[in-house]
């Protein structure tokens, strides 16, 4: 690996100049997305009971610690606030279908209201939990890479993902779930939904480890983000 890249810190590598960027980046947005659309639905996975949104979430933290590992925090920045809006076009492109007149003999309007009508409160309230937690688990994952010399990745990322995961699931569960889960189940929910994405982070480590020393490799680049503005507004690096 060349070294320049190596120890590139804070280099800001955009969308266009590296292979795999991009799809990883369409990866993330598909699972926010999908959360979005199957946010109501409660599941039942073994001793867990949790929102199906809460299956596909943690794979996005996945991908951020990746991103933010070997890309860099500017580009992982870059792609919360890109998520921010694809979040909200998506919300109001639902609530555009879910009102547009249908003829008479379609009769599903109920189902997709139940489905459909509280996408604006999740995508709301998804919205403010992913931007906190996902950017206090980036901040991590950085920080700390540059503190421990590129070392552990693995620890790093479990780290950031407890804290980030921490801040989404309670931003959520409160206030975006309330308002169909009974009081009485909300601490049982947030208390599921965390104990879930924490063991699927310790799952997830060692398949991202592997992954960010392939991209490493295979891009050439291994960012540290020693004199990055860490400021989650800023428009530059």
């Amino acid at each position: 690996m060349n070294p320049e890249h190596t120890m590139n810190h804070g280099t800001l590598y955009t969308f266009y100049s590296a292979r795999y960027l991009l799809l990883i980046a369409m990866l993330f947005m598909t699972m926010l997305l999908a959360g979005t659309a199957v946010a109501y639905k409660i599941v039942t996975i073994g001793w867990f009971t949790l929102p199906a949104c809460s299956v596909l979430f943690p794979i996005t933290y996945a991908l951020g610690d990746v991103i933010t590992e070997v890309y860099g925090y500017a580009i992982m920045r870059q792609l919360i606030w890109f998520s921010v809006i694809c979040g909200y076009v998506f919300m109001f492109v639902i609530m555009l279908a879910l009102h547009l007149p249908s003829p008479i003999y379609w009769h599903a309007q109920d189902a997709f209201n139940t489905v459909f009508k509280n996408t604006w409160l999740f995508t709301t309230m998804a919205t403010i939990g992913m931007v906190f937690g996902a950017f206090l688990n980036s901040y991590a994952i950085a920080k700390w890479k540059v503190l421990l010399k590129g070392k552990y990745f693995w620890l790093r990322s479990l780290g950031a993902t407890f804290l980030g995961d921490f801040a989404h699931v309670t931003i959520v569960a409160i206030f975006a779930f309330s308002p169909i889960v009974p009081l009485s189940q909300l601490p049982k929910l947030i208390i599921s939904m965390y104990s879930y994405r924490i063991l699927y982070a310790i799952l997830a480590v060692w398949p991202a480890n592997v992954t960010a020393n392939f991209l490493k490799r295979s891009e050439n680049i291994d960012i540290y983000d020693s004199k990055t503005n860490f400021n989650p507004f800023a428009l530059k690096k």
